[in-house]
């Protein structure tokens, strides 16, 4: 038994929990929100990044990818950075020297599900937004001209999820475990 009385917790003055069931497979208008390293259960360091879903019947529900970027397996190594890459091509950023670079600039993401838990498939420029193409070392003429702010487009696209036909629906997942994508509403 666990004594819960130094909690003084009263239900009634707390909120409930967010649905945390996943999100229909589909594309969705995200932002990367947040990022950190974090330490695998071997003992390796991972980018840890937040998305969040910024329109649509799903607004406000997360996925996070994990990106082994410092990984004792090669593969994996090789696998996180081929996700970053995914992730700079679709938001125009090309050499980013830290997360936060990634932060807030929108792009469309490929959702999935396995194993009951959603997952990352794809990251693709967002329609109707022009991607900034970043770098992070610019040139003095760079440096002159003011950078570009993210604006919503007009709302012209309805962003719904996918029905997967038969043929995806029976096909596998290539993914192996050393890169973790979920889906859930913990936030």
């Amino acid at each position: 038994m666990g004594n819960l009385s130094d909690l003084n917790f009263n239900a009634a003055n707390e909120q409930t929990m967010d649905d945390r069931s996943p999100i229909p497979v589909g594309k969705y208008p995200m932002v990367i929100s947040g990022s950190e390293i974090k330490v695998t259960q071997k003992g390796d360091n991972m980018a840890s990044l937040t998305l969040d879903v910024i329109d649509g019947e799903h607004k406000g529900r997360k996925v996070w990818a994990n990106l082994n970027l410092w990984n004792s397996n090669p593969a994996a190594v090789e696998m996180a950075k081929k996700e970053l890459a995914s992730i700079c091509k679709a938001i125009g950023i090309q050499s980013p020297d830290d997360t936060e670079k990634l932060h807030n600039i929108p792009m469309l993401v490929s959702i999935g599900i396995k194993a009951d838990r959603n997952e990352i498939r794809s990251y693709e420029p967002m329609p109707g937004y022009t991607q900034p193409n970043i770098q992070f070392a610019p040139t003095q003429q760079q440096q002159q001209q003011p950078q570009q702010q993210y604006q919503q487009p007009a709302p012209q696209q309805q962003y719904a999820p996918a029905q997967p036909n038969q043929q995806q629906a029976q096909q596998p997942m290539q993914q192996p475990p050393t890169n973790n994508n979920w889906m859930g509403n913990q936030g």
